[in-house]
């Protein structure tokens, strides 16, 4: 799946994903997305918020599992994540999230991912996650 046909997807499926401000990137059939760190972004003075960083994670867990899946016909929605605040992100950071697939059943995906600071080269979060998968209809 190319970048392109990934963002055409997202922007007929996913309304929410626009707020965030993330730019993706696809290298080896692996999704990466950056985030730079901004005001807007904010739970503490200077410190990105712990929602964010979930919001993020949430989409890095589940486009890993998109790029898997679309191809082969089906969407996916979370089922349940868990996500391990390890560091702060702070203002002006540039976050970077990436998964990978650890296991594929007929119906259940689960994925694991971590955020880093780019600048810093700093482990920011981890998480896993589930992900249904349901038919995509044209």
């Amino acid at each position: 799946m190319t970048l392109e046909e990934l963002e055409k997807i997202i922007k007929k499926t996913n309304l929410f994903d626009p707020y965030l401000g993330i730019v993706r990137e696809i290298k080896n059939n692996k999704i990466f997305q950056k985030l730079k760190v901004e005001e807007k972004h904010l739970g503490a003075p200077n410190t990105c918020h712990g929602g964010m960083l979930a919001s993020l994670m949430d989409s890095v867990l589940g486009l890993t599992t998109w790029v898997d899946s679309v191809p082969k016909g089906f969407y996916c929605s979370t089922v349940e994540f868990k996500i391990n605040y390890l560091n702060r992100a702070m203002l002006g950071d540039t976050i970077i999230g990436e998964g990978t697939i650890v296991d594929r059943g007929n119906s259940l995906v689960v994925t694991e991912g971590k955020i880093y600071c780019e600048e810093k080269d700093l482990l920011i979060c981890k998480g896993i996650g589930t992900f249904n998968l349901y038919p995509k209809k044209n």
